[in-house]
């Protein structure tokens, strides 16, 4: 890869750990008074535990992006950024994290498990599998 690319390269992984970044501040400013039954009919419909896993992604400056199960959400850490994701209505495996990207889980055909993350920020699209 030439001088440009490098540059190219170093331009996303900045624009993704900003990303993440904000989605950090962003959780931190949410008050404590979040009230975590009001789930909406596509949490309630899903395990929220089939997407908890370590994700190994390609093209980010870091190489995993975990998610858990918090408080009754899913919580991702990526790169040290952390917060809370929230579903994206009419969206099925489709998560929002604070405006900042999305994050869409795929699954296996034959056996409907999660296997893939896939996400979406600032016009751009990384993919990710999920590790045993």
């Amino acid at each position: 890869m030439g001088a440009g690319g490098l540059l190219i390269m170093k331009k996303i992984a900045s624009i993704i750990t900003l990303s993440f970044g904000l989605l950090a501040f962003n959780a931190q400013a949410q008050t404590a008074t979040t009230d975590s039954t009001k789930v909406t009919a596509q949490v309630v419909a899903i395990n929220l535990s089939d997407y908890a896993g370590k994700y190994k992604m390609e093209g980010l400056p870091f190489e995993y992006i975990d998610i858990t199960v918090k408080e009754d959400k899913l919580y991702i850490d990526a790169g040290g950024r952390e917060g809370f994701l929230e579903p994206v209505a009419d969206k099925p495996d489709t998560f929002d994290a604070s405006g900042q990207a999305n994050l869409r889980f795929g699954r296996d055909e034959s056996t409907k498990k999660v296997t893939k993350l896939f996400v979406e920020a600032m016009g751009m699209s990384f993919e990710g599998k999920k590790e045993d």
